[in-house]
């Protein structure tokens, strides 16, 4: 039996709002930039999160910490195979995000690797001897000009697949605060410096550089149905290369589209949309990428299940 869902006032989605645009701000802040106080804030954010609307938890970005690139893996499942599938994947450590969709493929795959002979091995040797796995499709994702709420700077990777940055590695004490933050994106300084054994001035110092230089990113991930939004999709885009830059930025400035990502694969971008229902979707499909010029293909894959998003298992089919 389904449970209801919960009923959100204009102050429960203003205070959604402000946590969207920092996760770790404080009560006071937020209290101030939506006019209430902050036990208020505190109460009602917490009223959120225990209810399961709002999770707000930290991972890292892997082209700034040198740890790897992103690639996006469609794959097509056996009957009755999606559930190994989808328990084989979600447990491994460098899957970001994992969703089975509609279309013509069943599941979709976000993962870092280090190199193109990583990604090798990876595709030949360990996913197709998953239990259920039948094809696989892999587009590596070169470009990102939108992450959910979180929007970086625009970063390249190289023909090697390496960032075209000053990439900034974690040490052994960053690796356990964002242990710490994938818990608990919320977690106050003080909690962080008595669980890691660490002075509060070193714990507030390592925290705010980890996110002021974007290798550390505090995402907050939200029960899009309990906010009005019925349909999550997968937008493949075939796009003439001369008109990518234009339809990217535009693109980027739909509040419709959390993210969006240029592709070396079957599709040029790659764009995440939360909608309201079917007809909204349409209405997307038809007035905005419909009248987008050097657009050419258009495929849409329906997010039946996010199982995994920003590193952190949500859910799992059937349950």
């Amino acid at each position: 039996m389904e449970t209801a869902t919960p009923v959100l006032d204009e102050t429960d989605r203003a205070l959604i709002t402000e946590l969207q645009r920092d996760g770790r701000a404080s009560w006071n802040a937020i209290g101030r930039g939506i006019g209430i106080a902050d036990t208020t804030a505190s109460r009602r954010a917490q009223r959120l999160i225990g209810d399961g609307i709002v999770r707000i938890v930290g991972g890292v970005d892997p082209l700034r910490c040198n740890l790897g690139y992103p690639v996006l893996i469609r794959m097509r499942t056996s009957p009755g195979g999606i559930g190994n599938v989808l328990d084989e994947l979600a447990a491994r450590e460098d899957v970001r995000f994992l969703a089975v969709v509609t279309g013509t493929s069943d599941v979709v795959v976000e993962l870092i690797v280090t190199s193109q002979h990583h990604l090798a091995r990876v595709v030949l040797d360990e996913l197709h001897v998953i239990d259920g796995v039948e094809a696989t499709v892999t587009s590596t994702v070169m470009r990102h000009y939108k992450l959910s709420h979180h929007e970086p700077p625009a970063v390249s990777v190289g023909p090697d697949g390496r960032p075209e940055l000053a990439a900034d590695p974690l040490d052994e004490v960053d690796h356990r605060i964002v242990g710490e933050l994938t818990r608990d994106g919320r977690m106050s300084v003080a909690t962080l410096a008595a669980n890691l054994g660490i002075s509060e001035s070193m714990a507030r110092r390592r925290v705010d550089a980890l996110i002021s230089d974007g290798r550390v990113v505090i995402s907050t991930l939200l029960d899009a149905d309990a906010l009005g939004y019925h349909v999550e999709a997968l937008v493949w885009l075939g796009v003439d290369f001369g008109c990518l830059e234009t339809v990217a930025d535009a693109l980027r400035q739909r509040p419709e589209v959390r993210y969006l990502a240029a592709s070396a694969g079957e599709a040029e971008l790659v764009a995440e949309v939360l909608l309201r229902d079917q007809a909204d979707l349409y209405r997307f499909a038809t007035e905005v990428l419909g009248r987008m010029e050097g657009i050419r293909r258009t495929e849409l894959s329906l997010e039946l299940e996010i199982v995994k998003r920003a590193w952190i298992r949500l859910t799992r089919l059937g349950d």
